[in-house]
């Protein structure tokens, strides 16, 4: 065991770290301790299971917990891979083409409008045979319709 006591420099250093760890945490504190609002979120779509699972409709679950504390809630944006994986869309692709078919014509529009926002091509059509509105997009990767943000659901 070695009996040698702690150079000065060592215990120097020690306190010059200290103090200069002060610069970033006073700060840091004061803005924290002044700031005493805390809230629950929870995201809208969890708020729907579990209204769900509780035989509840979404304002009633929502209702229930505001007043048990719910202070906000958090809309999420819709993919396209999402709505896809959902069901509520489907996309085909071939010949440098991809097409996007909606269930209605709202929901083309606002896809229509999302293809438009971010790569600035698309158009949209009715099948006549079969009355399904499409959105056509021509020259857009597939895997990047995938990631498309269809923005807040209109109907949420």
């Amino acid at each position: 065991m070695n009996d040698r006591p702690v150079p000065m420099w060592v215990w120097a250093s020690l306190v010059l770290t200290a103090l200069a760890s002060l610069l970033t945490i006073v700060p840091r504190f004061t803005a924290e301790h002044e700031n005493r609002a805390v809230g629950l979120v929870m995201e809208a779509e969890n708020i729907r299971q579990i209204g769900l699972a509780e035989g509840k409709s979404y304002p009633e679950a929502l209702k229930y917990l505001a007043e048990h504390g719910l202070t906000a809630v958090v809309m999420s944006d819709e993919v396209l891979g999402d709505a896809v994986g959902l069901g509520g869309l489907q996309v085909w692709s071939g010949a440098g083409k991809s097409t996007i078919v909606c269930p209605d014509e709202g929901v083309a529009t606002h896809v229509l409008n999302a293809v438009q926002a971010r790569f600035h091509v698309g158009t949209t059509a009715v099948d006549q045979g079969i009355m399904v509105p499409r959105v056509e997009v021509s020259g857009v990767d597939p895997l990047s319709l995938k990631s498309l943000s269809l923005g807040i659901d209109p109907t949420a």
